[in-house]
């Protein structure tokens, strides 16, 4: 009996999880939808609403009085710097040095946003970006 409720309790962990994880999801959505608006991007509002997967939820939802995405933006660079004494790094220059691709280049198609990446697709993305020790040449590449 205690297996069936170590099962259920762990069957309702995973729901309130995924359930956390499409409302963090549709929040996003919402603070980037209000930053536009306010900023004039009115095409680019519409767009966002029109190409997101369910049209209502972002329509029935605002933003609290009193949170932005430019507060939410500076209040983590505080915390990061104030934890690491360093401001964090939110945006590099994306031009191509050495033939590399640039991070435009890897932008999804409409078809793969949201849905996670294959396992061949993030051991691509970790070999790209990791600065592994190689023995022969006795130093990083």
């Amino acid at each position: 009996m205690s297996s069936l409720n170590a099962i259920r309790a762990a069957t309702q962990s995973r729901a309130i999880g995924e359930t956390q994880s499409s409302e963090r999801q549709r929040d996003v959505l919402v603070l980037i939808l209000s930053h536009l608006q306010s900023h004039g991007f009115i095409q680019t509002a519409t767009a966002l609403i029109h190409e997101s997967r369910s049209v209502s939820s972002l329509t029935r939802y605002e933003c609290a009085d009193n949170i932005d995405l430019l507060q939410i933006l500076k209040e983590f660079e505080d915390y990061h710097e104030m934890k690491f004494l360093r401001r964090p790094v939110f945006s590099r220059s994306s031009t191509a040095v050495d033939g590399k691709r640039t991070a435009c280049d890897e932008i999804p198609q409409h078809d793969d946003i949201g849905s996670t990446p294959s396992k061949n697709t993030r051991s691509k993305r970790r070999a790209r970006h990791s600065h592994a020790y190689n023995p022969q040449t006795q130093k990083h590449q």
